[in-house]
């Protein structure tokens, strides 16, 4: 709206109650630049947070909100504190991720230029993946880089994922070097990064996937490339997928949370004919760990009692949404010619129903 000859941009929120449908809604903020990569958040006790992307302070930064059931939404808060230097623009580049675990505890995840300390070394305009966590008592506290000390690089894609028991996964995608002597131009190795956070160990597992893996740190650009990440996370396991676009394959690796460790990777995919894009894979889990993959239109899944991946089948249309549910079957939502379509497996085909 225009008030006063100035431009005022707002905000809202609407929440929905199973018992009373949807609630009336609520102002989460008012500001004179538009809110950007805006996403929410509701716990178990109906406690909602809101965040978003704002550049009225002339730098993208990144702020939350956080409203308790039955009350109204907080002042905004600058959950980041970065704000630039002559050699980092401190923008907020991406908002990727937020979620409450059940008690409460939430985690937000960004990608964002900003310093990153090298062999001594600063190297200008490098991106780093970032998070911060919320505790319904203390509220957010100081954002975290998610970066290793022992590469010059720069962060593209990121993925994160938190569980009802507040386990958090993260994967990014890194254009990066671990030889000191190089710059940040230099950097010609892509590697899929992953750390995982347990709220009794804090956080472990932090490496490339190829690392893991093999146990070895190419460089000069003749290693595996590894590309846009994708993870989930529930009680039981966290997993992490991926694209090689040395071999041109779909990979996968878990994460057991009873032992600690990355177990063995599985190629789900090695028909390049089959893989549609670089960026065409998604990953999904329900509650008991059962996991859906998919890229184009291959899927396979891995119920958490089975052990192991299917083989990859065909879907019957590639999915806007899509899902495993409580059974270990997955589902998928998309669109065609003007309408909205549901498909569940249901153990032997994919019955269709229309939703609109």
């Amino acid at each position: 709206s225009q008030e006063a000859g100035a431009v005022v941009r707002r905000l809202y929120a609407w929440r929905y109650s199973p018992l009373h449908g949807w609630q009336p809604q609520q102002l989460v903020s008012e500001r004179s630049s538009t809110h950007q990569s805006v996403r929410a958040s509701i716990d178990r006790q109906g406690n909602m947070m809101v965040a978003w992307v704002n550049d009225a302070g002339g730098s993208r930064d990144l702020y939350a909100s956080y409203s308790p059931r039955e009350g109204s939404f907080n002042a905004p808060e600058l959950i980041e504190q970065y704000s630039g230097d002559g050699n980092h623009s401190g923008d907020v580049l991406s908002f990727e991720h937020l979620e409450f675990a059940d008690d409460g505890s939430a985690f937000a995840c960004w990608r964002q230029q900003r310093p990153h300390l090298f062999a001594g070394q600063l190297e200008p305009q490098t991106v780093i993946a970032v998070i911060n966590r919320f505790e319904p008592i203390s509220g957010w506290g100081q954002e975290q880089s998610l970066e290793a000390d022992n590469n010059i690089g720069s962060t593209g894609s990121l993925s994160c994922d938190v569980s009802g028991d507040g386990r958090f996964i993260a994967a990014w995608e890194r254009r990066n070097s671990f030889e000191e002597q190089d710059s940040l131009s230099a950097a010609q190795d892509y590697d899929v990064w992953v750390s995982v956070y347990e709220p009794a160990r804090g956080w472990v597992a932090l490496d490339t996937v190829e690392f893991l893996e093999y146990g070895i740190r190419e460089v000069d650009g003749q290693g595996v490339q590894n590309h846009n990440p994708r993870v989930a996370v529930t009680d039981q396991t966290a997993a992490v997928l991926w694209f090689n676009g040395s071999d041109t394959e779909i990979v996968s690796m878990d994460y057991d949370f009873a032992t600690g460790e990355w177990e063995d990777a599985d190629v789900l995919e090695k028909r390049s004919r089959l893989i549609s894009h670089v960026n065409s894979h998604q990953l999904a889990a329900n509650a008991s760990g059962s996991l859906l993959a998919f890229w184009g239109e291959r899927y396979a899944t891995r119920r958490s009692a089975d052990g192991g991946w299917s083989k990859s089948k065909a879907l019957p249309a590639t999915p806007d949404l899509y899902g495993i549910d409580a059974v270990g079957l997955p589902y998928i939502v998309y669109r065609e010619a003007g309408d909205v379509f549901v498909n569940r497996y249901d153990g032997s085909g994919w019955p269709q129903y229309k939703l609109n």
